[in-house]
């Protein structure tokens, strides 16, 4: 019985690492991709065929081409095990992933959710948004609604997983995703994609990104930075808890439902660290390795305590390492990922020609 599995995320739970991964095994280590060989992820697709973007405007031309597109690929699959996988699912309606799901035609669908609890998550996405190039910690809001995000899932046959290192298969997302749809890896196979960054990293982030904004400078992605960052030891970032529990006070509901299908511990309040970062205070001081860091790579540092000329030679790093990025772009050949076999195409805007 061929079966399609629908892999939607949830947001910060792996889901690029599970896609790397994916798009880097050979046709028989894995199911059919639905998607782009080199990027798997069709979030472009589904936003584009099947999300009200928050304007209400709809251009009902995109829409029906990009669901032709997706119709055909699904299609394609049909007699065979594939994969389809975007975080893009979980922002869907239920009335707009049923739209989805009518193009279906393999004979089981499977549906494979992982779901990460809430101080876990809300410190990821601070970290995302430093990365982007936010120079402040106030939490606006929590980071999901996790009835609204998964409970339109729940009428199709669906594996809700905790991201949980005592539950995942050996601890590792991407293992314990390949083993439940056939394919197990083993962790030399596995392509890890967006760590967690230590906290003396994420601070020297958060200084770059005050000093663009104190300099008139629009916030700038640290993606070029990335390949660096890793090498900052230290304590994981992390949030202190009551920054989020007041979030957590008002969505009691909401968590009660999340408890109903993870257990209690899962939503219990995380225990408190003394790394914990509990305001941009906590941001703007880093430890002696961070200034030996900051000496290797940017031969006019100076030693100093200035968060501002922290920021400044952070500033310089990133602009040493775009310009490396640019020049080995520039130099690399460039091959059209919809030639590569074992998978059925998705454009990523739903903007490419008709085939």
């Amino acid at each position: 019985m061929a079966t399609l599995f629908i892999h939607v995320g949830l947001h910060k739970t792996g889901s690029t690492s599970i896609q790397s991964t994916l798009a880097s095994l050979p046709e028989d280590r894995r199911p059919f991709l639905i998607g782009n060989a080199a990027d798997p992820n069709v979030a472009g697709a589904v936003n584009a065929g099947f999300r009200t973007p928050r304007s209400g405007v709809v251009d009902e031309h995109m829409r029906e081409r990009t669901r032709r597109r997706v119709r055909r690929a699904l299609l394609a699959s049909a007699n065979r095990d594939a994969v389809i996988s975007s975080e893009a699912f979980e922002t869907l309606t239920a009335q707009e992933f049923h739209q989805f799901m009518r193009l279906v035609r393999h004979e089981r669908v499977r549906i494979i959710a992982y779901v990460r609890e809430p101080y876990g998550l809300t410190s990821s996405v601070m970290q995302q948004r430093i990365r982007g190039g936010t120079g402040y910690t106030t939490l606006k809001r929590l980071a999901v609604n996790y009835r609204e995000a998964l409970e339109k899932f729940e009428r199709y046959d669906v594996d809700m997983v905790a991201f949980d290192r005592s539950v995942l298969l050996n601890g590792c997302v991407v293992q314990d995703f390949m083993a439940r749809v056939g394919h197990p890896v083993s962790p030399d196979e596995v392509i890890s994609q967006n760590e967690g960054l230590s906290r003396t990293a994420v601070a020297l982030l958060f200084m770059r990104n005050r000093w663009r904004a104190a300099n008139g400078l629009p916030p700038s992605s640290a993606t070029p930075l990335l390949p660096l960052l890793p090498t900052i030891a230290g304590p994981k970032f992390r949030l202190h808890p009551r920054l989020i529990d007041r979030f957590l006070r008002r969505r009691s509901d909401d968590l009660a439902w999340a408890a109903e299908r993870f257990g209690p511990r899962w939503v219990a309040r995380t225990t408190p660290l003394p790394t914990d970062v509990a305001s941009d205070a906590d941001l703007l001081v880093v430890p002696e390795e961070a200034h030996a860091w900051l000496a290797t790579h940017d031969a006019s540092y100076a030693r100093t305590d200035d968060p501002a000329a922290m920021g400044g030679a952070m500033e310089r790093i990133h602009a040493v390492a775009l310009a490396a990025l640019e020049r080995a772009r520039l130099t690399s050949s460039v091959i059209p990922a919809a030639a590569a076999s074992g998978t059925a195409g998705i454009a990523a805007t739903g903007t490419s020609p008709e085939a």
